[in-house]
């Protein structure tokens, strides 16, 4: 550590923080374990450059990922000294678009939206489609397509099929997008790129503006990211990183685990200091992550532990029979500590939980659950909900018909699903009449169609008396539509009996019709769960206190308890990544990253049941147990 008076407000931090806050010139790589600090040891070195060093504030820059933790770090920096309200913070986006705009080439182009995105797509692809470089099937998937373009303009590589082939697309897409003078959020680093190495002054302009930088979660950087720091600090030689290549979760964007050791072999003079204390975690959640994450192979060996010694903590893995059993355990006992909580109001903390999983699509039956119980909950992540899909809005009109007053509309939208070749002309009201409909057919000598009408509004009778299950089992099976999905293209198909299945596992109400109020109600909490996470972008304690979302979603947040669900085979790791090793460990490292959120409880489950051979357990739970019996053996042992 540097020979310098230590400042007061330093007297609680450790010396390996000091050590990393009083760092001054030249090149330093911090790797900080999960809870070990890092946000602090960025804004009070920040302080300390400003306040000890006299270093003018607005040449310091700090670049995060996300908007959110760069306001996050701006307020906790400017609440410990007021002058780093003049430093810059911003996400990599932000500063390339700022220098992109300061070159002047670039006037007028506007962002692009999804859909002008997948439409510019479509004209590049008609380009190049007479290559043979690019397979007709993998021109199906548009945001597939994206995303691999994504990925070659931050890399320069690509996957999928051939390179040639991604880089025709992407120059014709570029071309495209050009024209239109629109740019993509990837588009920001490219231009940046090239425009510092194609013009001198304006790199020379933006290497003086800057004379220190400091990246937080820098195991996120990916090569065109990094190539850019380096160019912008090349001058002053004043780089500052922080990150920890076990949470290195964005490989999809280029990100890569070994950029910190890139870092130290382009830096061979860099100092590198460990942050290991964890003051997030119980030492039995820190013990078992950690030894969770050494069945990686490209990592940086550190030696972690729990700084909260008052509570060990509780891990705790459970099976369970079947999906259904598993969402409603968890929702009870997330039901139990909230009310629980509410309870205990103003004598304790409130408690926060979270539910987090692996897919978008993992989120529904949470969500669903919570709103059928009335507990509140927040969502930071808006993606697709199954509740929006083609399937659901075909089966709320026939509840919609059956139980709210038979409108003509709701039965236009599923009598011929499947195929019973009837027709909207023998449907003259708003309000659907049935004898009508009958005598109308009699009348035009229609008698096949009689019979069809008359099966079918026979089998729409029934619905009146029956639960919400007795309504799934009338519309999927009995009036056919499982036979309508089964004839359904690949996607749809899928969709259709992913919602059938969540419907039926949620198929609790004593009356049909009650789905109609839950959906309505489970919208309304969607945009409400919406609000209150992005008004509340830190991660402390909201309203509900209570969080469902990915594993992604929830880097750089924590919560009291956190439960992990559906840590199945094939299911988590998905079944694609297990022949490769880098995908592997990238799925280990997402797990680690959801682990590591848990401040005092942790539940891990999955479902299991020996009869049925669809389901077993992860290899992670599998090694997650292998941790255990290691930890409790090694405790056996010096106790003896």
């Amino acid at each position: 550590m540097q020979k310098t008076n230590i400042p007061d407000y330093l007297s609680s931090a450790t010396d390996r923080q000091k050590e990393a806050i009083l760092f001054d010139r030249g090149q330093m790589m911090v790797i900080a374990g999960p809870g070990s600090g890092k946000t602090s040891v960025i804004t009070k070195r920040l302080r300390y450059l400003i306040q000890q060093r006299s270093i003018p504030p607005q040449e310091i820059l700090t670049i995060t990922f996300t908007k959110a933790a760069a306001l996050s770090m701006q307020s906790r920096a400017v609440s410990e000294c007021k002058k780093a309200s003049l430093a810059v913070f911003g996400t990599f986006h932000s500063v390339f678009y700022q220098i992109i705009k300061s070159s002047g080439y670039f006037k007028g182009f506007t962002f692009l939206s999804k859909s002008q995105a997948e439409k510019i797509l479509q004209i590049a692809l008609s380009s190049v489609r007479g290559s043979g470089l690019i397979p007709p099937e993998e021109t199906e998937d548009a945001g597939q397509l994206l995303s691999r373009i994504s990925y070659y303009k931050n890399t320069g590589s690509c996957k999928g099929f051939g390179s040639e082939g991604i880089k025709e697309l992407a120059l014709a897409y570029e071309s495209e997008c050009k024209a239109r003078k629109k740019l993509d959020f990837d588009d920001l680093c490219v231009y940046a790129d090239r425009l510092l190495a194609q013009k001198e002054e304006l790199l020379h302009f933006w290497q003086r503006r800057f004379s220190y930088v400091q990246i937080d979660e820098f195991q996120d950087i990916n090569p065109i990211q990094y190539r850019i720091v380096e160019k912008l600090t090349a001058l002053r030689q004043n780089l500052f990183v922080v990150g920890d290549d076990d949470q290195s979760i964005y490989a999809f964007r280029g990100a890569a685990p070994d950029c910190m050791e890139v870092f130290m072999q382009g830096h061979p003079a860099a100092k590198r200091v460990l942050l290991t204390d964890n003051f997030r975690s119980a030492p039995s959640i820190v013990k078992i992550s950690s030894g969770f994450i050494e069945n990686n192979t490209v990592r940086t060996a550190k030696k972690l532990a729990s700084a909260n010694k008052s509570k060990e903590g509780c891990v705790e893995i459970r099976r369970f029979d079947e999906d259904k059993f598993e969402v409603k355990e968890i929702t009870d006992l997330i039901a139990k500590t909230y009310r629980e909580s509410l309870m205990s109001q103003g004598n304790a903390e409130e408690v926060t939980q979270a539910v987090l999983v692996r897919t978008n699509h993992d989120m529904e039956p949470y969500a669903s659950a919570l709103t059928a119980a009335k507990i509140p909950f927040t969502i930071r992540e808006r993606r697709k909900s199954m509740w929006d899909l083609a399937c659901i809005d075909d089966y709320r009109a026939f509840l919609r018909f059956v139980f709210e007053g038979r409108r003509r509309s709701d039965l236009l939208r599923f009598m011929n699903k499947p195929e019973r070749m009837l027709s909207r002309n023998e449907l003259e009201e708003e309000i659907v009449d049935p004898e009508a409909v009958l005598a109308l057919c009699r009348e035009r000598g229609l008698s096949e169609r009689e019979r069809i009408w008359k099966k079918l509004f026979l089998q729409l009778s029934l619905g009146a008396e029956l639960d919400h299950y007795g309504c799934c089992h009338l519309f999927f099976e009995v009036l056919g539509y499982d036979r309508y999905l089964r004839e359904r293209k690949e996607k749809e198909r899928q969709e259709g009996q992913r919602a059938r299945q969540s419907l039926f596992g949620i198929a609790n109400f004593k009356k049909g019709s009650e789905f109609l109020r839950f959906f309505e109600e489970y919208n309304r909490q969607l945009e409400e769960s919406l609000e209150k996470g992005r008004d509340n972008p830190s991660g402390k304690a909201s309203e509900s206190c209570i969080s469902v979302m990915t594993y992604h979603g929830s880097k750089g947040l924590e919560f009291d308890r956190v439960y992990l669900p559906g840590i199945n085979d094939r299911t988590v790791p998905p079944k694609r990544v297990m022949a490769s090793r880098d995908e592997l460990e990238e799925e280990r490292r997402m797990f680690y990253v959801a682990m590591t959120r848990a401040k005092e409880k942790l539940l891990i489950s999955c479902v299991f049941n020996p009869e049925n051979t669809q389901e077993k357990e992860s290899l992670f739970i599998e090694e997650l147990r292998d941790v255990k019996d290691h930890i409790s053996s090694n405790s056996t042992s010096s106790r003896n």
